[in-house]
């Protein structure tokens, strides 16, 4: 066992300790762990050590449910040492607080002692995510006047194969290739966010359009505080400011004193998506590229999109949200392309644009069908149990991994010999094998409209790792808007279902 563990072996665990656990040799297992884990200061190593240890708490808790929160105060030492990446105080700190939590005996506590390990997981994957920003790199730029506003927008994305592979840890761990296209929808760039520097030493931060705007003014350094916790209002705004180091949190000196100092000036800054939350399409990450473009660009730097790709890793981390790069390659270069991470650190991800005939961004167009199921599934939700597959080292997610890095290679050579059928073949592949990674991820009026209207197509995938509201079609006969239309409009059981239309964006993030 711990030759595999720190060799990184694709070896599955979990009956073996399922067995333990039965046997009533739980706690040896877990002090073993605990041995190997102070003897490695290599984060990937130890982050699925305690993945293990989480696997044998929930083992013990009978089948009970790991879910429910991860930041009880007791841990607050460990997960302080691991922060400092003292590992191997933090293995002992997590190991004696363990131990109290298993003497009480519940099974709720149980649980929450898995949650914890899984969250000490997580805190070694955001720290591993963070040697992407050895890859943010700018230039410099004029620097707008006061009330001068700087405009950003960029496309939606269309995965079309590879999807899961660029996940953390699996992206640096196993090694991720992805195939994207991006998409304007109804003629335009869905994806915006705008930003202009204000006499008033405040951040003034709007979310959204119309009579559901929601206006968020942070004055003080606290109004601050909650930026990583993804649901507080202007979460992810807030996060840009300090993610692209334009306000230092925490800090003894003031927001307003950092404001004056740095810049003789307050930001009004502004974000739309013109996409529903959980549509598949890469939106918040997308958004995230082009916040952080507008916001550097207001204080005078110019980041490519290479430069955005990795800030926004290191964005959604510091959110807590997670996330691969697969989204933000896909929105902010144009047309189709591949993008890869190799199987070691530092993170980094490249991209190239693919070639193609002549004629297929025109035929494309003219297959490409785009169905807003209003079933959306926020990735998250399915998340944490790709992790715990991909850290148990499940057999079938091993084997889906390898199918999914060949369905991107081979999706790669249909866009290069112009083969729409073989590039839907390629959907269709991507579908079953995300059911895999995340089983549900179908609803079952989606599978009904599929088989509906199967006959019509070349291939189709929901988008987005985890199953988004969108489905994703290639037509086997070009201009079948208004047919898929009618399959829709005749079945009330597709109420919900909208047709949108969507054509190849080749521009990529654009700045005004």
């Amino acid at each position: 066992m711990e030759s595999a563990l720190l060799n990184n072996e694709p070896v599955s665990f979990l009956p073996f300790f399922k067995q333990s656990v039965v046997y009533g040799l739980h706690n040896r297992i877990m002090q073993a762990l605990d041995d190997v884990a102070c003897r490695t200061d290599n984060p990937l190593r130890l982050c699925r050590l305690y993945a293990c240890i989480a696997d044998v708490l929930g083992m013990m808790a009978a089948g009970g449910i790991r879910g429910g929160p991860a930041a009880n105060i007791s841990f607050k030492k460990a997960f302080a040492l691991l922060e400092n990446q003292e590992f191997r105080l933090a293995t002992k700190a997590l190991s004696a607080e363990r131990s109290r939590w298993i003497s009480e005996g519940s099974v709720d506590r149980l649980i929450r002692a898995s949650r914890h390990y899984e969250r000490a997981a997580q805190m070694l994957t955001r720290q591993t995510v963070a040697t992407a920003r050895e890859f943010i790199t700018g230039t410099s730029c004029p620097i707008p006047a006061i009330n001068e506003e700087i405009v950003v927008s960029a496309p939606a994305r269309i995965d079309l194969a590879g999807a899961w592979t660029d996940t953390p840890p699996q992206a640096y761990e196993f090694g991720g290739l992805v195939s994207t296209l991006a998409i304007k929808i109804c003629d335009k760039q869905p994806v915006r966010a705008s930003v202009k520097r204000i006499p008033e030493l405040k951040l003034v931060l709007l979310m959204g359009d119309g009579p559901h705007q929601e206006v968020v003014e942070c004055t003080e350094l606290s109004h601050l505080a909650d930026y990583s916790q993804p649901h507080a209002p202007g979460a992810l705004l807030k996060t840009a400011f300090i993610c692209s180091n334009i306000i230092d949190f925490p800090s003894s000196t003031s927001l307003v004193q950092q404001l004056k100092e740095k810049f003789g000036s307050g930001f009004q800054l502004h974000s739309t998506a013109n996409l529903p939350q959980g549509s598949g399409l890469g939106t918040s990450s997308i958004l995230g590229g082009v916040i952080m473009a507008a916001l550097w660009r207001a204080v005078g730097q110019n980041h490519s999109p290479d430069s955005l790709i990795h800030a926004v890793l290191h964005l959604e981390q510091m959110l807590t949200t997670g996330g691969g790069w697969q989204d933000q390659c896909g929105g902010l270069y144009g047309g189709l392309k591949i993008s890869w991470s190799d199987k070691k650190l530092p993170v980094h991800v490249q991209t190239r644009i693919l070639e193609y005939p002549d004629d297929f961004i025109a035929r494309l167009n003219k297959h490409l069908v785009l169905v807003y199921t209003g079933k959306t599934r926020l990735a998250r939700n399915l998340l944490q149990d790709v992790l715990r597959n991909w850290h148990s080292r499940d057999a079938k997610i091993m084997k889906t991994m390898n199918d999914l890095i060949q369905n991107a290679k081979d999706s790669e050579v249909a866009i290069r010999q112009g083969d729409l059928a073989q590039l839907g073949a390629c959907l269709n592949s991507a579908q079953r094998q995300k059911l895999v990674m995340a089983p549900g991820s179908l609803p079952q009026v989606v599978k009904s409209f599929i088989d509906k209207i199967h006959h019509l197509l070349h291939g189709c995938c929901l988008c987005g790792a985890g199953g988004g509201g969108f489905l994703a079609a290639i037509t086997n006969q070009p201009d079948m808007y208004n047919t898929i239309q009618r399959a829709i409009s005749t079945n009330s059981e597709f109420d919900d279902f909208m047709l949108y239309k969507a054509e190849v964006d080749t521009s990529g993030i654009t700045v005004s």
